[in-house]
């Protein structure tokens, strides 16, 4: 990381463990629309799909924006319930690339509300420059926009000039990236 100005990260499995309240909510939500859980494997493999999608896919027949509210409620509800936590030297490394002058981002498919939530409860919401969520795009991971808004954030953070008509130069792209 010495030469590079911005780093991105994702924020669940990477800045966060936030596994066990995942599985649960998913757990809640296949009891409930259909009647029975799922393996955790066939969750894991879920995991950076937002929701729509999943839904969707494993959960045909059920009305997606109820089932959305459901899982998002029932995650709200019992987050006191399972550990959700800063995974070891994360913490250390966001604050020793501030110290190097680094522009740190981070783009995820959770709901802003979700994403800021967690990282006030878990003492990061100072550690990070720029943000994009789900509310913030219209195609996903691993759709590039989630991280070329990100750069674009951050590049104006740093004051870089960014021409839309251009697009985010090659150089700004690779060093991000690597």
């Amino acid at each position: 990381f010495m030469n590079k100005k911005y780093i991105i990260f994702d924020f669940d499995g990477t800045l966060a463990n936030t596994n066990n309240i995942i599985i649960a909510s998913w757990q809640a939500t296949f009891e409930k629309y259909l009647g029975h859980s799922m393996p955790v494997r066939e969750i894991e493999a879920t995991f950076g799909e937002i929701l729509v999608n999943t839904i969707g896919r494993l959960i045909p027949d059920a009305p997606v924006n109820e089932v959305v509210d459901y899982y998002r409620a029932y995650q709200d509800s019992h987050q006191q319930d399972y550990e959700v936590y800063v995974f070891e030297g994360i913490r250390e490394l966001l604050e020793q690339l501030r110290e190097r002058g680094c522009i740190i981002g981070v783009g995820t498919s959770r709901t802003a509300y979700s994403f800021w939530n967690y990282m006030k409860k878990l003492g990061m919401d100072q550690l990070v420059d720029e943000v994009v969520t789900m509310n913030d795009v219209t195609s996903h991971k691993p759709d590039p926009e989630t991280i070329d808004a990100v750069l674009i954030k951050m590049m104006a953070h740093a004051g870089e000039p960014y021409d839309s008509g251009s697009g985010i130069p090659d150089h700004v792209r690779d060093a991000a990236l690597m």
